[in-house]
């Protein structure tokens, strides 16, 4: 490289970083409403991601996303006002790149967005905790706030990553919650600042509009709202404590994935093969009689996959073959422990309504656990191709288990039926299931409670 090149990459670095440090400075500038809209879309952002965590993924990775980059431009703005120089600006910035990354890149990802959100987190607090430690210069409230909420940051991140398996739902509330309070936080320091400029401009009635902007904005606040932002970082850390006791406690109860549902040394390319069946008894009621099975199936990007089922049939005497029920569970979890066969109510978990009448009509009930519930994941939560398939693989199977049992007669004829996640399922086994599986002629479709 020559000595001119090397003069203009010197140049345009010193540009880019004269412009990094430029943008803070803009913001500072902003009346205090700016603050306070900000604020309240981080809280708006919050609420949905607590109250709405069972959002397809591409809403939670908005969501997300957003809260990310308003997240930024808020730490960017009190960067400048608080004079706490570059830590805050790296922080800022990189809250909104990681946002750019979530909504171009990560958001796409069931398994890469948690923990991408997770290790956020932990790389917030470790920035915030180097800023507090060197910032001698910053009032003590602005310090002490800033480690307390580094330490909620990092409890946040470790307990998303040291959970059983890291769900994106999990993620969604833990960060959701975290937005909340960041965004009531910016509330109330716009709203503290709009006082103050309203009391300073009272007593100084009589001097220029220069002057009362400048002695409003070298006025520093009262004691009791100085140490509000402490109250307000102390109850983050408060929820961030209270959720990582909580994650203990159900780590501590969580159901144990057993060996059968690993998948065996040498797996058929083919779908819906029965790979291993053993019988099943909890929760089966009176006159019924049920296996679990293991099977082969396919994800939403036809990768092979193992998923696993229970089928469960009358034992009330039939003179012709058994009408099959399909039945595709609503939402138990996302980890693998959360199977609906490996649960104490295998049956109510997924709110299955009608199991006595299915025994008492003499039918056959054939319930999937999906992909990476009980198998490896992950799970194609609320995504319909991959449901679909783990539903119409689980009755081929089923119908391989039929050649082996002598209680099950099974009817070609088969009726999907789903609720919540299930009702998607349902609907997207219909409808894909021409395309993806041969004998969609005998299939029909009830869905109720769909989720989106």
């Amino acid at each position: 490289m020559s000595r001119r090149q090397e003069t203009q990459g010197q140049q345009t670095k010193r540009t880019w970083a004269a412009r990094a440090r430029a943008v803070p400075g803009i913001l500072a500038k902003s009346p205090w409403w700016v603050v306070l809209l900000v604020g309240g879309l981080c809280i708006w952002l919050g609420l949905t991601l607590v109250t709405k965590p069972l959002s397809s993924l591409g809403a939670l990775a908005l969501y997300a996303g957003a809260s990310f980059i308003f997240s930024g431009i808020s730490d960017l703005i009190e960067s400048e006002k608080s004079g706490s120089g570059g830590i805050r600006m790296v922080l800022g910035w990189g809250w909104v790149a990681a946002g750019l990354v979530v909504l171009f890149w990560a958001g796409g990802a069931m398994a890469v967005l948690p923990v991408f959100i997770a290790a956020s987190l932990i790389v917030s607090g470790v920035i915030r905790a180097i800023g507090a430690i060197r910032g001698k210069a910053r009032p003590a409230d602005e310090r002490v706030s800033a480690i307390i909420l580094a330490l909620a940051d990092l409890i946040f991140g470790v307990v998303a990553l040291a959970w059983p398996d890291v769900t994106l739902l999990l993620v969604a509330i833990l960060f959701g919650a975290r937005t909340l309070l960041f965004g009531l936080g910016r509330v109330w320091n716009a709203l503290a600042e709009a006082i103050t400029l309203s009391r300073a401009r009272r007593r100084t009635a009589a001097t220029s509009a220069v002057g009362t902007a400048s002695a409003a904005s070298t006025s520093r606040p009262k004691p009791f709202r100085r140490w509000m932002r402490v109250i307000g970082a102390v109850l983050s850390l408060v929820l961030a404590v209270a959720v990582a006791g909580l994650g203990a406690q159900l780590r501590s109860g969580a159901p144990q994935v057993d060996a059968f549902y690993d998948a065996p040394a040498t797996v058929p390319g083919e779908p819906g093969q029965l790979l291993k069946s053993e019988p099943f008894t909890t929760g089966v009621p009176k006159n019924a009689k049920a296996w679990r099975i293991l099977y082969t199936t396919t994800r939403d990007d036809s990768t092979p996959a193992v998923a696993s089922a229970v089928v469960l049939t009358s034992l009330k005497p039939a003179s012709e073959p058994r009408p099959v029920i399909t039945w595709a569970h609503g939402t138990t979890g996302y980890a693998e422990p959360c199977a609906p066969s490996n649960l104490p109510e295998s049956f109510d978990a997924g709110a299955l309504p009608a199991l006595d009448h299915v025994v008492e009509n003499g039918w056959v009930l054939v319930t999937t656990d999906y992909v990476g519930l009980g198998t490896k994941g992950p799970q194609p939560y609320l995504i319909g191709q991959g449901e679909a398939r783990s539903v119409l693989d689980s009755v081929r199977a089923a119908k391989a288990l039929d050649t082996e049992q002598d209680e099950l007669t099974m009817a070609e004829e088969t009726v999907v039926w789903g609720h919540s996640q299930g009702g998607q399922a349902a609907l997207s086994s219909r409808w894909i299931g021409c395309q993806l599986r041969p004998g969609c002629e005998n299939q029909r479709c009830v869905s109720h409670g769909t989720g989106q």
